[in-house]
Parts: structure tokens; sequence; C-alpha cells
């Protein structure tokens, strides 16, 4: 149990999100968890996993378990607040995909790793009374948090006829997604909540067009949990931070990393606030409180343009990285203790600003 313990704090520490699909009698205790309330068709428990004092500002592991109570299929979407996306089950994926319109099946070929797919693939798939598990980084600020689980409900012959299941080919490179017959699938969801079903990690990856995140909003239904906790406030806090920047604050976070207060006052404005000062940030060019999570990590790695390179290629590691289109760009390696440093050096340039495509931060020049 105390390896289990130890895995789960270092999941916390690096920010990894890993959803596990484990069957109900799997499931071990319960009783450190939420009292819940039976809500079909998805019901859901949480738990703060936490070592140590619970501090502003700081972030914790909140272990989730979501039970499919119904006698349907249901297909998770993702799981967010009115301000990010915690995590997403329906994804695109690098490569290209075609429909095979008479034989009714699609082609997935991941060669072509400069093209990425619409958001077709699934990986949130729960027959019924099968329970996921999904530990979720949270920052205890704003508390208390409101999460919502999207995700579609079908009564298995409709969700024979809606999903479609992978299938390897004799080219590694290309995977063929099926629909397969209504027992089949019926037997699959069962094996699924067996004991002989020993698969504790969610491998598979279903092709569900219908759960694509830009159509059938009016079939998507919504779970709302309320993550609460009893924490310790920073001795100086958000409201002192806010005094000291003597500005308008429009949202806020708070790095570790940094050891203050991540204000925004403004459309790509932002400030480190802390006791002893408060500067500019760089100009951050997409979700910042997404960036600011992402700052927590051991090494922080941008994609740098040439013109980048030249600057900092005498002060930082410079690796050649392909990128998601295939091409090899030089990526930037700043130390944690050198984070600081490399934003104050930023921020001194007006036209350099830090963005992200897909999952890459990528820091450019403006022309």
């Amino acid at each position: 149990m105390s390896i289990n313990y130890l895995i789960m704090l270092k999941i916390m520490y690096l920010f990894r999100v890993i959803v596990i699909i484990i069957t109900v009698a799997q499931l071990f205790g319960c009783s450190s968890f939420q009292t819940r309330k039976k809500d079909a068709p998805l019901d859901a428990d949480w738990s703060i996993i936490s070592g140590k004092e619970l501090i502003e500002g700081e972030t914790a592991a909140v272990d989730l378990r979501l039970e499919n109570t119904s006698t349907d299929i249901l297909i998770l979407k993702d799981i967010q607040d009115n301000e990010k996306i915690f995590y997403e089950w329906q994804v695109s994926r690098p490569g290209e995909v075609i429909f095979k319109t008479g034989l009714h099946y699609y082609t997935h070929d991941v060669k072509n790793t400069a093209k990425r797919t619409k958001p077709i693939f699934n990986k949130g798939f729960l027959a019924p009374g099968e329970t996921a598990l999904v530990i979720l980084p949270l920052r205890l600020i704003k508390l208390p948090r409101n999460l919502i689980i999207n995700f579609i409900q079908m009564p298995v012959p409709k969700a024979a006829q809606l999903v479609y299941f992978p299938r390897p080919t004799k080219d590694e490179h290309i995977w063929e997604y099926q629909k397969i017959t209504e027992q089949s699938f019926s037997e699959y969801a069962k094996k699924r909540v067996h004991s002989e079903f020993k698969t504790i990690f969610n491998k598979d990856i279903f092709i569900v067009p219908i759960a694509e995140v830009s159509v059938n909003e009016n079939i998507i239904l919504k779970k709302h949990v309320d993550i609460n906790a009893e924490i310790r406030m920073r001795s100086f806090g958000l409201s002192e931070a806010t005094d000291q920047l003597g500005r308008r604050v429009l949202d806020h976070s708070y790095s570790i990393r940094l050891g203050g207060w991540i204000m925004q006052t403004g459309i790509n404005e932002f400030w480190l606030v802390r006791n002893q000062d408060a500067w500019k940030m760089p100009l951050i060019d997409f979700e910042p409180m997404a960036f600011i999570d992402r700052m927590e990590l051991t090494e922080f790695d941008f994609e740098c343009h040439n013109e980048i390179q030249e600057l900092f290629e005498t002060k930082y590691k410079i690796i050649m990285v392909e990128n998601s289109k295939g091409k090899r760009m030089p990526r930037l390696m700043v130390p944690s203790d050198k984070l600081e440093q490399f934003f104050k050096e930023l921020s001194t340039y007006e036209n350099i600003r830090i963005a992200m495509q897909n999952v890459t931060i990528i820091v450019y020049k403006m022309k």
C-alpha cells in the first residue's frame, strides 16, 4: 500500500494525469471518500491524495472515481470547470483518418505525422458496472471547484452502431476501425467488468464520431462534482498581493516554482507578485493558467525559432527535436533554478511571445 501511495505522490508532483479502468471488485476501500449520492447513470466519488498539510496555491492530486451505474454504455468526453479542461477522453491523434464509405470503416495512417485528425478518438468507454479511476492535479485556489464531467449515454444496440473498434493491418503504420456485431459488443462490455479481464490500464482507443467536440452538443450529459478542502492560507495571500500590485486583477493563480502569485491585469498582461517584489511576466498568447501549471515541471523546454536560438544559445542548453509537423526544431532547455531569470530576460523584449501549438510551448519573435 505504501508503494502505491508514493507512486501517487510522484504523479501529483509531475502533473501527470493517469486514467485507470478497474472493475468494481478490484476497488479498494472507499472510507476516505466523500459521501456519495447515487445518481444514475454516472456516479462520482472523490478524495484528495496528500501526505502533508494542504497549503493555498499548491497542487494536490484528486482521486476521482466514476462509476457507470446504468445498464447502458457511457462514453466519457472530458472533465472541465469554468476555466479550463482538466482531462480529455475524446481526442485527436497524429496521422490521417479516412472513412471508407462503401465499406463503412475507418483507416488511420499514423505515418503522416504532419497531419492531425479531428477529435474522433475516444478512450473513455465505460461499460455497465465499470469504474474509471482518474487522478487529477488541482491547484488549491478558488475553492470549492465545480468540476463538470461531460459524457454520452447510449443503450448497447445503439452503441454497437456508433463505436468503431481498432484492428491492426499487415502494415504496422495503418489501423482499421470497424463496427462489431451487437452480440460481440455485449460480450466485450461484460469482459471489461469481469475478473478475468486483467487489463488495468485502459489501452483501448476507439473511434466515436458522435462524441466529436464540435457536433451533437445536444446529446451531451453533465455530471457536476464539487471539490473542496480545508487548506492553510498563506501569510502573503491573494488580498495582500492584490494590494501590493495596485491594479485591477482579472484572474489569478499561484506558482510554487516562482514562489508567488500570478496575476492577470489585461489581455496577455501578467505579473508575478511576491512579498519582496512584483515584476511583469513575458507576453503569453495562450491559456495562462495552464501555462502556470506547466511551469511546475522539473525542467522547462521551449521550441524556439532561429532568432530566439541566437539570443539564448550561450546561456541555455539547446537540443534538436522533431516537432508535431515532422520538422526538426531547436528546443531550449531551461533548468528550474533558471526559470525566473529566463522570464525576466524575455520580458525585456516587447516583440517576443510565448505560445502553444498542440502540447508544445513555443517562444517566438513577432515580425
